[in-house]
């Protein structure tokens, strides 16, 4: 199998395959990429946003896609700024599911990159997990130290 890990502060992405761990994509169009979600074909990435200084942007982030087979790199949708992006999973009806770590927002981003606030929660919503069967959300909150869980509903 293979292993993706992003380096936000350096705008890479690397893969583990075989025991091997390279420098897979480098570039600044990923915008800081953090959360990411490995699809067959694709690896959709949650961007944090075009960084300043520290953690700050000049540009929030939103969802991108890289390809596997050629690398080649686009935007989920028009590209319009979410917020500064964490994790990043997929949700029972075909859609993602991100937090905005800044502003402590969960997020259902439809396949055309539309974004819908679900919920508002305290800043530091970090990677989160989606349990399908129970449509339920599990977020870590860092700042707070708890970990919070949301049924989405049906």
């Amino acid at each position: 199998g293979r292993v993706y890990v992003s380096d936000t502060m350096d705008d890479a992405i690397y893969r583990l395959e075989d025991g091997d761990l390279g420098l897979w994509l480098k570039s600044p169009e990923l915008e800081a990429p953090n959360g990411l979600l490995a699809e067959p074909s694709r690896l959709v990435v949650a961007a944090w946003g075009v960084m300043t200084e520290g953690f700050a942007t000049d540009t929030p982030g939103h969802l991108k896609t890289v390809s596997i087979a050629d690398k080649s790199l686009s935007s989920l949708g028009s590209g319009e700024p979410i917020g500064n992006l964490d994790g990043v999973e997929a949700d029972v009806f075909g859609h993602y599911l991100t937090t905005d770590w800044m502003a402590g927002k969960l997020y259902r981003i439809s396949s055309g990159g539309e974004a819908t606030l679900l919920l508002g929660l305290d800043q530091g919503s970090a990677d989160l997990e989606f349990l399908p069967r129970e449509n339920l959300a599990v977020i870590p909150m860092m700042l707070n130290g708890t970990l919070v869980a949301y049924h989405l509903g049906g």
